[in-house]
């Protein structure tokens, strides 16, 4: 009996035992490194140039713009069942409610909000495929590909909004106008790396 009540104080204390609240939380460690002469390295070992840095920031900012349009998309998509329109055949018709330049303005929204959704994606594609170009050596054509694809259809509904709406978007015109600096970054990139030499690494900071 006395082995049973030893095993049941020491099963007790087990699950009574308080948590360590002091001990470290794991972080992700990020390591940078550094040549003789100060200058940051990136991930693939060569010196960070200008250009280089503004690509780099270039596509975070895709990234986080991607999810900025996304919630965008969403919230037009929401708002345009608040524009007073009427729906008929279990709600498969929409007709009336506010009214932009002879357009139902409920219907223009979800158009934007598809539109959105569309950059959202293409933009996040970029950022994950256009690091793997930058840092991996991987084949610039998906690259390539995916910022002629946004530049395009930016530029296409950008247009067919203000022919046929009357009004200019803003979405399309930002895009346009980041895929046309991101077409230059990248170009400068490309054309500056035969000339880059990976340095020895000099110091190294971990964060």
């Amino acid at each position: 009996m006395s082995q049973k009540k030893e095993k049941q104080k020491s099963k007790k204390a087990y699950w009574n035992k308080p948590l360590n609240d002091d001990a470290p939380a794991k972080r992700k460690i990020q390591v940078v490194n550094y040549d003789a002469d100060g200058n940051k390295l990136g991930d693939d070992g060569y010196p960070m140039t200008q250009v280089r840095k503004m690509l780099h920031n270039l596509l975070n900012i895709y990234f986080v713009g991607g999810l900025a349009i996304a919630l965008f998309a969403l919230f037009c998509c929401v708002f345009s069942y608040f524009q007073g329109q009427e729906y008929s055949y279990i709600e498969l018709v929409a007709t009336g409610g506010t009214q932009l330049n002879g357009w139902d303005f409920a219907f223009l929204l979800r158009i934007e909000a598809l539109f959105c959704l569309f950059v959202a994606i293409i933009s996040i594609c970029i950022n994950l495929v256009g690091f793997n170009w930058m840092y991996d050596d991987r084949a610039p054509y998906a690259y390539y590909a995916l910022l002629a694809i946004l530049g395009i259809a930016s530029m296409a509904f950008f247009i067919a909004v203000n022919l046929f709406v009357g009004v200019s978007e803003p979405i399309s015109a930002i895009s346009l106008l980041f895929t046309l600096l991101n077409c230059i970054c990248t170009f400068l990139v490309a054309s500056e790396k035969p000339t880059l030499r990976k340095p020895k690494i000099a110091k190294t900071e971990v964060m």
